[in-house]
């Protein structure tokens, strides 16, 4: 008998910071995005829980990202 078991990410975006500001690395005025990346252990190809969770605010043109906490993350979207 075989178990396929594995690991699978998940992007799910959260929202976007709603005061303007200009990306680091090339320089355009945006609003970042708020974005959750889950990595997940798999059963058979079907997500059964999460390994690891990270929250990242990410520039929409180039995707320069930066991993943000938990708590930033909410406080950055009810701005």
């Amino acid at each position: 008998m075989f178990i396929f078991f594995g690991t699978r990410r998940t992007t799910a975006h959260l929202g976007e910071y709603k005061i303007s500001g200009t990306c680091p690395r090339c320089k355009n005025t945006i609003n970042l995005q708020i974005v959750k990346e889950t990595d997940w252990f798999t059963l058979y190809f079907i997500p059964v829980f999460p390994i690891h969770v990270a929250r990242y605010k990410m520039c929409p043109i180039c995707s320069v990202s930066a991993e943000i906490s938990k708590e930033e993350a909410e406080r950055l979207l009810n701005d």
